[in-house]
């Protein structure tokens, strides 16, 4: 019984907090300082506006670059004095590289992780091309950005052998006077713990990994002590953020929580003194580009099948991806059938941070046999029972299904699912 009635209360608790009028505390002055959390569905994208200062941290998923554009536009009269890649998953990196081909960049930070995907590769171009126009580049490190008298930026470092792109986001806190934000990319639990002896007070958190239960520990809200949290996630994603472990711990502590995929954009005003959210509101005018916010399917070139609805099982049974590791960073595929089978042009995916491995030209899986893909820093292959995919941890250690396709981009088999 007693376990019925802390369901009601968590889920009355829920219901209260949604009901509630969203503004707060309202900040006044001529110096506010605005945090957009600007709503690009299943992804992250905040716009953090100081007189005549802007910095941008993630630009949402591929089908979402012409969306943060237009919002920025009418917001931004110069550069962008500040860009934050926070790692190189698409829904965080997808639109970058159409931001950075509206705005010039006066320095641009990354979490240093490098990627395969053909996202990765639009966002690395990109940078690349600022660089050349006078951008200074930065992988994440300890340091203070000044922005003015009583605002600063702090990157913390949190290492950089957290194993998969989630756990090495960068991760920032953002000092206006007495308020403080904290923002955290999709750093997990894992992580959590590892900083919890850095200074970590915040009023405001972007609840990490879009509200996932693998982060937002007890541990980590206890020592942030945020009054508001917000989660970026879009309607009816199928990771299901956030999840209700997320909403529950949120609520144990009494913690007002605001998620953009019921509210839209939020934006969190302070004087330095005083909070107030979505005390106004930026109206962006539609555009052909975009989609339901709702649908977080991969938005790449159109000849990539990433972005196509794909089955949940293996389709032949010949050949098939018999595991995925993904702390161990191997993939193991097998052939099945009696007879070799030529996998020139064939690919695997990681489908949550759509990264691609292509096989070499003429390489056959011998019948009967196994190839194991394997990724991560120091990993090496020897090109017959092992390929190498990349120096950089490929796989996510929460969810992130693996997909094998032929040379016609036909769905041969999918792990994980």
């Amino acid at each position: 019984m007693k376990k019925v009635f802390n369901s009601i209360l968590s889920l009355f608790m829920a219901f209260a907090l949604f009901l509630a009028p969203v503004k707060v505390n309202a900040a006044t002055g001529s110096d506010l300082l605005k945090v957009h959390y600007i709503d690009v569905g299943q992804g992250d994208s905040i716009y953090i506006q100081y007189k005549d200062y802007d910095i941008l941290i993630d630009a949402g998923d591929n089908n979402m670059g012409d969306r943060v554009v237009n919002y920025l536009k009418p917001l931004i009269k110069g550069n962008l004095e500040l860009v934050i890649a926070t790692h190189p998953d698409a829904d965080h990196i997808g639109g970058m590289d159409t931001v950075l081909k509206s705005f010039k960049a006066n320095k641009i930070i990354d979490s240093g992780m490098s990627g395969t995907s053909i996202t990765y590769s639009d966002y690395l171009k990109q940078v690349n091309a600022q660089v050349k126009n006078g951008a200074v580049y930065s992988g994440d490190s300890d340091m203070t950005i000044n922005i003015s008298n009583g605002v600063k930026l702090d990157i913390i470092e949190t290492g950089d052998n957290n194993g998969s792109t989630n756990n090495n986001s960068v991760v920032a806190k953002l000092t206006y006077e007495k308020i403080k934000y904290l923002f955290t990319g999709d750093m997990e639990q894992k992580v959590e713990k590892k900083i919890l002896n850095r200074d970590l007070k915040a009023d405001v958190l972007k609840a990490g990994h879009h509200g996932s239960k693998t982060a937002t520990s007890p541990e980590f809200l206890q020592k942030v002590n945020p009054k508001y949290t917000i989660i970026s996630a879009g309607p009816n994603n199928k990771f299901g953020h956030p999840h209700a472990e997320t909403i529950n711990t949120l609520n144990s502590f009494n913690i007002p929580y605001y998620i953009t995929k019921d509210l839209g954009n939020i934006i969190v005003s302070t004087n330095g003194t005083s909070l107030s959210i979505n005390d106004d509101e930026v109206n962006v005018p539609p555009n052909e580009n975009d989609v339901n916010l709702g649908d977080d399917t991969k938005s790449e070139n159109p000849e990539n099948p990433g972005d196509n609805p794909t089955p949940d099982s293996t389709t032949n049974s010949d050949i098939y991806i018999k595991n995925i590791d993904s702390k161990s960073e191997i993939v193991i595929i097998e052939n099945n059938s009696d007879k070799s089978i030529d996998m020139s042009g064939w690919y695997m995916i990681s489908t949550t941070g759509n990264q691609i491995f292509n096989f070499p030209d003429s390489f056959e899986l011998k019948a009967g046999s196994t190839i194991n893909l394997i990724s991560g820093r120091g990993s090496n292959s020897d090109g017959v029972s092992s390929l190498k995919w990349s120096n950089s941890y490929i796989w996510s250690d929460t969810y992130d299904p693996g997909e094998l396709y032929d040379s016609s981009n036909t769905l041969i088999s999918s792990f994980g699912k």
